[in-house]
Parts: C-alpha cells; structure tokens; sequence
C-alpha cells in the first residue's frame, strides 16, 4: 500500500517541491506538449493531434523529470512511467475531462478515458494508511521486473480548452475508479494556474491523448 505525502497549505509550487518537482520544469513540460501538437495541421489524421500533445508530454517530463532524482520507466514495456526512488513516488500521464485544472463547487476531474487492468491496480494501492483492498491483487512490474507496488502513483492529467484556448493540468493522486474504468476520485490534487494557448485549430487534440494500458494476465 502506497505512503501519501503530507501535502496542502503551501500552494501549488510549495507542493509540487514535495514531490521533487519544480513548477518550472511541470510547466516545461506542458510547453512541449504545446510545441508538439502545433505539428499537426488540419489535414493531419484525425487523432495526430491527440497522440501528438501526449507524446509531446511525455517527452518533456522525461527531460524535465530526469535533473530531480526522476527516472523513466516504461512499465510492462508500454506505460511509460517516472519514477523517483527517494520519495517512492510514481507518475503517469493521461488526458482528464473539462474539470481538469479546475476547482468548482467540489466537482472533481474524471479521466477522459477508462483506465485498463494495470492502471486500476496501481490506483487499488493508492490508499490510505489503515484501508486494505479487498481482493489481492498481481504486483506490477517494470520492463526490468522491479517492483514498484509500494510507490504511490500520481497522475498528471491534461485538458486542451479549445474555447478558452488554454491548457489546463495537474498533478493529482488518484482514489478510485468507477465500474467503468474511469478514475473519479482525487486527494490531494495540485492544481497550477493555466497554460495559455495561440487558438487550437483542427481536431480536438484531447482525442486520442493518453497511455496505452495493458491487461494483467492472471499468473
């Protein structure tokens, strides 16, 4: 079961810093999800500019990630990973729902798309001291089989407002997914201000954003 850092009161950066992360380079990072999906035009395939923003993202946090104690891990060699053995913390990224980067009335962020066997055992750990899941679960393991079952996993997750022309993103610790697969449940959520955009042309670049999971076989 996962250790959740004592965070809250200290405003996003101060809590970002307990993470082993600089604003900056969180911030770094979503730029070059930016930069990379203005590759696309509009006649580029209807998801480029989805799979562009995301491996834009992914890129950046492992450059970003890497001079604060990060290293990337491509988890059953697909899940792309980054992981700090000090703090025994994980993060992922995926693309959230309109309530990404935002704090309304106590409405929380769902991910844009359900999760898949592997990501659902991850956020099954991610509870609090005292609660024990129900049913046992496989430990998931890195393409070198190390295992990770005790970091804490934190998700930062994406949304692309093509109205407001604006990126908004967090870094947020996930709770519980729903039968469906969706993750619906966050604490704590770090929530930075948004990124500003030039206008996004072309097709919705949050389609087609987010990891490819795989399913755990029973062993």
């Amino acid at each position: 079961m996962a250790t959740v850092l004592p965070l809250g009161g200290g405003g996003y950066e101060e809590e970002l810093r307990r993470l082993g992360i600089p604003y900056d380079a969180l911030l770094e990072a979503v730029g070059a999800s930016n930069t990379e999906r203005r590759l696309c035009t509009p006649q580029s395939a209807k998801t480029a500019f989805g799979y562009y923003a995301y491996n834009g993202m992914v890129t950046g946090m492992t450059v970003q990630l890497r001079p604060h104690g990060y290293r990337r891990i491509d988890l059953n060699g697909v899940l792309p990973l980054w992981v700090n053995d000090e703090l025994k913390v994980k993060i992922g990224v995926t693309s959230g729902n309109a309530m990404t980067g935002a704090r309304l009335g106590g409405h929380q962020p769902r991910t844009r798309y359900p999760k898949g066997e592997l990501t659902r055992q991850m956020v099954t750990r991610n509870q609090p001291a005292g609660v024990t899941p129900l049913f046992d679960i496989a430990m998931e393991t890195s393409s070198q089989e190390e295992p990770l079952a005790d970091y804490s996993l934190w998700l930062a997750l994406m949304y692309y407002d093509k109205a407001k022309s604006e990126v908004r993103y967090e870094l947020s610790y996930p709770l519980h997914t729903d039968g469906r697969g969706f993750i619906t449940q966050w604490h704590p959520r770090i929530v930075p201000p948004p990124y500003p955009v030039e206008e996004i042309p072309g097709d919705d670049p949050n389609d087609g954003f987010g990891e490819i999971d795989v399913r755990v076989e029973p062993r």
